[in-house]
This record gives C-alpha cells, structure tokens and sequence, in this order.
C-alpha cells in the first residue's frame, strides 16, 4: 500500500480495515503468546544507542560490518 502524507488518515482506515478484514484468515500455528509477561526493550532513540554503545558509534558500525548484527 502505497503511503502519501497528505492522505495519510485515510491509508490508516485502509490498513486497519484490511487487518480486520484478514484477521480470520491468520496462521494459528504461527502465534505465539506467551503465558507469562516478558521484559523487553523495543525502540532506541539515537542518544539512548549512543549510550548503550559507550558514546560513540563505530562499535555498532563494525558488529554490522563483521556480520555479528543483521
């Protein structure tokens, strides 16, 4: 689906409805909810990575390079 930011709201409607409109046909065997609550960290912002990285960036950077992260 294509994404144009001046109709933006109405490719939301779209997505949302296809969702709903699919949502019988998932693959069960394919979900996977776990029974017990998991702590997770999702989304970093640029300075929280740096962070994490020591300050600087070329650690991440050569972990890509070598392979180590995908």
């Amino acid at each position: 689906m294509e994404f144009e930011p001046h109709s933006a709201q109405e490719t939301a409607a779209a997505i949302l409805d296809q969702a709903i409109e699919n949502f019988p046909n998932r693959k069960k065997d394919r979900l996977c909810i776990p029974h017990h609550p998991a702590d997770w960290t999702v989304g970093f912002s640029v300075e929280a990575l740096l962070k994490a990285l020591g300050g600087t960036a070329p650690p991440l950077i050569d972990a890509i390079k070598s392979g180590q992260i995908r």
